[in-house]
């Protein structure tokens, strides 16, 4: 049971350094790194590095809407240890008058942008 409650809580840990305990206790074979709470692409990266080290796999964890999913989606293309991409629907729709995303929604697969950036078109109206 302790693996699972670590396992919840790596979604909210605001450093890479907090993810040492999820390798110093073993048991948790999937880690969340949230991007947008550790500071961008570089440490969540990190952070699956050391998920990798471990030998378990990295699920980036977000629901903040289309940029975070975007953020995620970048660092899941470099991943060896990537499993799955978190996505909520209902979140995003909410927000999506923010921003779109030049990639589609595809089954249940994102293309990832084929063009600089996150792949974002800001709808610089709503600002």
């Amino acid at each position: 049971m302790r693996g699972i409650m670590d396992f919840r809580k790596s979604e909210a840990f605001d450093s890479a350094a907090q993810f040492f305990t999820l390798a110093a206790g073993g048991g948790v074979n999937i880690w969340q790194p949230k991007p947008m709470f550790l500071g961008g692409i570089a440490p969540a990266l990190a952070v699956a590095h050391l998920a990798q080290a471990h030998g378990s796999w990295t699920v980036p964890h977000q629901r903040e809407g289309p940029v975070a999913t975007a953020v995620c989606l970048q660092l899941a293309a470099c991943l060896p240890n990537f499993l799955i991409q978190e996505h909520s629907m209902l979140r995003g729709l909410r927000i999506s008058s923010r921003a779109t995303q030049r990639s589609t929604l595809k089954t249940v697969t994102f293309p990832l942008p084929q063009g600089p950036g996150l792949g974002l078109d800001l709808n610089q109206d709503v600002y």
